[in-house]
């Protein structure tokens, strides 16, 4: 090839490279979808985080964009990351699930709030699309937890017409989880993960407390069965 006509190549790929990485404008306005305006969540409940994203263009939201949001327990310089799934294009909509989040509320009474969401470009203002009027990127609803109690709080279950007492704490935990009871006698422990296979066991000899290490498990919720002297009883746990 000839020395012109290289060059010449070499500028049209560098000017089609430039024009690909250029930044795109995306004005976006956010509805918050779950949880919903009003919604009472359960102690130790899983809920959805989703919300619905109108693109007002000019250009197209694209597959493999990153949308950096933000929500109550995320600080505001900690953004957390979902990349989009699917194109949105210029006025058009798409409701997305952006995650899984657990409620952990460990206040003693119902803990009512409004909990809101935030979705930018990049927290610089810097990633591959920028919305740079952020009026309506947020949106918020106010909703109810239910208390999970300090440090686990107090359990109590119906077995077999007899209100069995117990105590498990901390919840959340990150090396041993402690049982404590009242007039219970505790014969073992168990702990199964959502799948409902058992991944830990420990036997007692009729007591009051036991420990349970729990620093092998990996993060996330699980299932406590105590074995007791008046029936089985169970209780949920975040492993941090």
């Amino acid at each position: 090839m000839k020395p012109r006509k290289l060059l010449a190549c070499i500028l049209l790929l560098a000017g089609t490279w430039t024009a690909q990485a250029q930044q795109r404008k995306c004005e976006i306005s956010v509805e918050l979808i779950s949880p919903a305006e009003g919604a009472v969540i359960a102690a130790y409940a899983q809920y959805t985080l989703s919300a619905r994203i109108v693109n007002n263009g000019p250009n197209t939201l694209q597959i493999g964009d990153t949308l950096f949001y933000n929500i109550p327990t995320i600080p505001l310089a900690a953004y957390n990351t979902y990349i989009l799934q699917d194109s949105i294009p210029m006025n058009a909509s798409a409701t997305i699930t952006i995650a899984t989040l657990t409620n952990v509320n460990q206040n003693e009474n119902d803990e009512t709030m409004s909990f809101y969401i935030k979705i930018v470009s990049s927290p610089g203002g810097n990633g591959p699309w920028k919305d740079e009027d952020l009026t309506n990127n947020t949106d918020q609803n106010t909703i109810t937890y239910k208390p999970c109690g300090t440090n686990g709080g107090t359990a109590i279950q119906d077995v077999n017409g007899e209100m069995l007492h117990f105590t498990v704490f901390p919840n959340p935990a990150k090396d041993v989880l402690q049982v404590k009871t009242e007039e219970l006698k505790v014969n073992g422990l168990s702990v199964t993960d959502l799948s409902g296979r058992t991944v830990l066991t420990k036997k007692g000899n009729a007591v009051n407390k036991m420990d349970m290490d729990i620093a092998v498990l990996p993060a996330g919720m699980y299932f406590l069965k105590i074995d007791t002297d008046k029936g089985m009883a169970s209780s949920r746990f975040i492993k941090q």
